[in-house]
């Protein structure tokens, strides 16, 4: 699985300091992402990769105007 996003990742807001942790996985139709201080929390997605799944997690946290 080399050269995907997979696992635990951490954003940092490097205007605010916030950090937050999400978790790229594979799900039976697709990869998803989730908040990992939500894990009960519903998963967005699917997704096609992994990339695209942590490039969608990246930019709906922190969206930049």
């Amino acid at each position: 699985m080399a050269g995907r996003y997979q696992g635990c990742h951490v954003f940092e807001d490097t205007d605010s300091g916030a950090q937050l942790k999400i978790e790229v996985l594979w799900q039976s139709n697709g990869w998803f992402w989730r908040r990992v201080e939500e894990p009960s929390g519903n998963a967005v997605g699917p997704f096609m990769t992994s990339t695209e799944a942590y490039e969608s997690a990246k930019g709906s946290l922190f969206p930049r105007a």
